[in-house]
């Protein structure tokens, strides 16, 4: 197989379950942090920001957007997308063991 058809099958799949993954990782951290942090408030909402952060630029790579304020923008190229993705992810899922 050649790169574009790699290319057109990853968008096709990306693009079928984009919904479903974002409101998954947007879901995922607040029923965490009730669970995890409910009265410590300062613990909570901190955990929640942190997760929405990184959920953003997730969501931004997702629909072709600019990745952060002044970031990655879609014509930086794969390599430079998916380095801050990557980062995005690890970010995202280091807020899982946030504690205090």
């Amino acid at each position: 197989m050649d790169s574009n058809n790699l290319d057109s099958a990853w968008l096709r799949t990306r693009n079928r379950y984009r919904g479903f993954v974002v409101w998954v990782l947007a879901i995922v951290p607040v029923v965490y942090s009730v669970w995890h942090y409910w009265g410590a408030w300062s613990t909570f909402f901190g955990a929640l920001a942190g997760h929405w952060m990184f959920w953003q630029a997730i969501v931004a790579y997702l629909y072709d957007k600019t990745i952060w304020p002044g970031g990655a923008t879609p014509e930086d190229g794969k390599a430079v997308r998916g380095g801050v993705m990557a980062f995005a992810v690890v970010g995202y899922m280091a807020m899982f063991f946030y504690f205090f």
